[in-house]
């Protein structure tokens, strides 16, 4: 089976992301790639942070990791982000 390839893979502006925990439950926030994860994860708690984008079937892809806070995006970071956005 050939993996889906991510319009962030292909050269495309992506957005940011960081997964926070709010009330009990992990919620993305996505953003523009002028702001730095650091700035936007101010006064949350983050569990992980990197890139996403949408890929041919409209569902988000979430990969890479944030310098600015040291942490990567993990493997159900897509899931989460598609059960909220």
């Amino acid at each position: 089976m050939r993996e889906k390839v991510c319009v962030f893979e292909r050269n495309i502006m992506k957005s940011k992301f960081i997964i926070i925990e709010h009330a009990g439950t992990e919620v993305p926030l996505v953003f523009s790639p002028l702001l730095m994860h650091e700035t936007v994860a101010e006064n949350h708690i983050v569990t992980s942070a990197g890139f996403c984008g949408l890929d041919a079937d409209g569902k988000w892809v979430a990969g890479g990791k944030s310098g600015s806070l040291k942490l990567n995006a993990r493997p159900q970071d897509s899931k989460i982000l598609n059960a909220h956005l």
